[in-house]
């Protein structure tokens, strides 16, 4: 049996890749699995653990990287990600298209790994995203670091397998794109 599709979701902060996705798994009838990251980085309002993140604190995620246990890890606004290598070879066992939401760091590193995978860049006007990102509450500091690093986030879109833009009050369309594609690399697979 062949491996389910992997679809990456990547994006500058705030271009809305958790909320298309939280979306998504509403839908029951559609086949996908959410791939739980790892992250040191403060739970906001709203998010659970195991559920959005497995929330650890630095040292507990430097063990795990010492213990070369992640699929791949990054650096990021002064927080560590990472992708358990046990999650992510369970999920590749199931019949659903596995969905991770990544920065383009570690979206580049998943792509070495498994360039079958599909990276999807939801994009959104600068504007748009600066207006988002302080909406959920970002501290003033970690917004100027995600705001200064929007123009580096966007040059991966030319790599991106699609570019999907995000346009405020669009997110039906949004959703609606991303569904297509998902049914049909889950049709191709």
């Amino acid at each position: 049996m062949k491996q389910p599709p992997i679809i990456l979701l990547t994006g500058a902060s705030g271009a809305g890749k958790s909320t298309v996705l939280d979306t998504l798994l509403k839908e029951k009838k559609l086949p996908i699995v959410r791939f739980v990251t790892n992250t040191t980085r403060a739970k906001r309002s709203g998010e659970a653990h195991g559920k959005d993140y497995w929330f650890l604190d630095k040292k507990e995620f430097q063990a795990q990287i010492k213990k070369d246990a992640f699929y791949e890890w990054a650096h990021v606004y002064d927080n560590y990600y990472g992708s358990a290598k046990t999650e992510m070879d369970r999920l590749l066992k199931g019949k659903k298209a596995v969905v991770m939401i990544l920065d383009v760091q570690g979206t580049r590193t998943i792509k070495r790994h498994h360039p079958e995978a599909i990276a999807v860049f939801i994009d959104a006007p600068t504007a748009s995203l600066r207006h988002r990102l302080k909406e959920r509450g970002t501290d003033i500091t970690d917004l100027k670091r995600r705001l200064a690093e929007i123009a580096k986030e966007k040059l991966y879109k030319t790599k991106a397998d699609l570019v999907i833009v995000n346009k405020d009050g669009d997110l039906k369309h949004t959703v609606s794109q991303v569904k297509k594609l998902i049914r049909q690399a889950i049709s191709d697979s």
